[in-house]
This record gives structure tokens, C-alpha cells and sequence, in this order.
């Protein structure tokens, strides 16, 4: 959730947010009016008082217009949690100015799948093994594995902690044909197809 800010940027701004999409973070700003403004580049921090850190290229400003801009970016690889953003606007002759900052809650889970062996997978081999990084100190997720026509196979309801975490799958008795993972957190579930051959 945000909170509207008053604009400190040398520009007439009329409203600067950021929203939660999917695992993205869409960032908008609108100018009534520019003058002399060269560029705009999104700055970002995990916690509101850690130094920021553009995540953006330079985006072109309007330079000098007295009618309304809108103005749009997305974060594909936000923080999980809450994620700070900041603008800095840059005038033709170098002069920096800043926004206020906004807080945005990311839908992104914390945990992401980094390996999942063997795949494809013969059949009666002992098990599965999906690997994964979490980078809270804790994600509760729930892991499944359905047939082709959605009958669950196996679950478990599996706590992340912080770092490497493994989960192994059974699979010496599965039938061949095409599974599908799922890895569900509070937020966002993913799937990744599976083989048995």
C-alpha cells in the first residue's frame, strides 16, 4: 500500500506511485509541466533508510512542456516484501533533484526454485529433488505433484528457511507420462512440468 507524496521534483508532478503486479512492480509518475528536464531514473532500497540504488536506465524527459506526461516503468525483479522507490529527475545542466520516497508491498515470493533433477525422470527412479533459495528467514510453502488429468500424487507442506533448502519427491512408483510441480506460497503459486519416461 502507498501513500501519496507531495512532489519535490522541479517539475509539476502530479501523482507518483508504484503498484504490485504478478511478481512486477509497475511505477507511475505524471508532469502537468517540465522545464529544462533532461531525465528520469527509479531508485530502489530494500529498507526506507539503506542507500538507493538505481534500478533504471536514464528515461528521457519531456524537457519543455506545458502539457500532461505520463510516464511508466516496471520492476520485473523486486524485492520479496516491501520495496522503496524513490525518482531522480536530472535537468539539462546536471542539477539532481529528488521525490519523496514510496513503499510498495511486492507480490514476489522469497523462495525460487534453482534446480529440479532428474527431469526427465525414468521410471523407478527413487525420487525427485527440487532445490531452492529462500531469502527471508522463513516462507511456509506447500509442494505437489499432479498426474495429467489433476489427481495430487504427493504434498507436503514444507517450511523455507533462509538459504538452500531441498525437498525430495518420491517418484519410484510413478506411471509415465506428464506431472506437474507445484510450489505454492501466501502469495503466488508456480508450476514446472515434469516427464516420466
Amino acid at each position: 500500500l502507498l501513500t501519496d507524496c507531495p512532489s519535490s521534483l522541479p517539475v509539476e508532478l502530479l501523482a507518483f506511485y508504484a503498484k504490485a503486479e504478478k511478481n512486477n512492480v509497475r511505477i507511475e509518475w505524471q508532469t502537468a509541466s517540465e522545464q529544462n528536464s533532461a531525465y528520469y531514473i527509479v531508485e530502489r532500497a530494500k529498507k526506507a533508510w539503506q542507500t538507493f540504488e538505481a534500478i533504471s536506465q536514464q528515461i528521457k524527459a519531456a524537457g519543455n512542456s506545458s502539457n500532461l506526461s505520463l510516464y511508466t516503468y516496471f520492476d520485473d525483479k523486486p524485492f520479496p516484501g516491501t520495496n522503496y522507490y524513490r525518482l531522480k529527475q536530472v535537468d539539462m545542466d546536471g542539477t539532481t533533484t529528488y521525490s519523496d520516497v514510496q513503499a510498495v508491498v511486492s507480490n514476489a515470493s522469497a523462495t525460487k526454485m534453482i534446480s529440479l533433477y532428474p527431469n526427465p525422470v525414468l521410471q523407478g527412479t527413487t525420487s525427485i529433488e527440487a532445490e531452492f533459495i529462500c531469502e527471508l528467514n522463513i516462507e511456509e510453502m506447500d509442494v505437489s505433484l499432479k498426474n495429467a488429468i489433476g489427481q495430487t500424487v504427493y504434498s507436503e507442506h514444507k517450511t523455507m528457511t533462509q538459504g538452500y533448502n531441498k525437498v525430495s519427491i518420491p517418484s519410484a512408483e510413478l506411471a509415465s507420462g506428464i506431472y506437474l510441480l507445484q510450489v505454492a506460497s501466501q502469495d503466488q503459486t508456480n508450476s514446472y512440468k515434469v516427464l516420466v519416461e
